[in-house]
């Protein structure tokens, strides 16, 4: 299990298969050893205030590129502030945005992983769809495989 310094940050909304990352996360908070680690947000730009103490943070969203839907991405947080500012997602900003507002205010997490599955366009007001339960399924065991990676335990949680 991950040690106490690691926060796991869902992006996504109740529509359809864009609630994924929600569904990994209420997933992921039935766990008592991940109990308080996994805080589900509307915007990018709530990350800011969840790296203010230098915890190692996952990210994971959903991503509409047209690639397969199911593909897992991760992207490491050096690499996110080189993608395009123009990029946008349905949550009113990007996480580079949101990266580069942390930097600007001296938050910085210790670490930073985008986990961020492929899905078809979300359908708002339906239930997950069957891709979208094999989504969370993907992303959950992706996200589990990152925090077995996680580096000793140095600070007290995350926001």
């Amino acid at each position: 299990m991950p040690p106490n310094d690691y926060c796991i940050l869902a992006l996504g909304s109740p529509h359809g298969d864009d609630r994924v990352a929600w569904q990994v996360a209420e997933n992921l908070s039935a766990e008592p050893a991940l109990s308080g680690r996994v805080h589900k947000l509307a915007s990018p730009f709530e990350i800011v205030e969840h790296f203010e103490n230098g915890a190692a943070v996952v990210v994971i969203d959903v991503s509409v590129s047209g690639s397969l839907a199911g593909m897992v991405r991760r992207i490491d947080g050096d690499r996110l502030k080189e993608l395009p500012a123009e990029r946008r997602s349905t949550h009113g900003g990007s996480l580079a945005d949101a990266l580069r507002l942390a930097e600007a205010l001296g938050r910085r997490p210790a670490r930073l992983v985008v986990l961020a599955v492929e899905i078809e366009p979300p359908v708002p007001g339906i239930d997950l769809t069957t891709i979208g339960r094999e989504c969370v399924r993907r992303l959950e065991a992706d996200v589990r495989a990152e925090l077995s990676l996680a580096p000793p335990p140095t600070r007290d949680g995350c926001g």
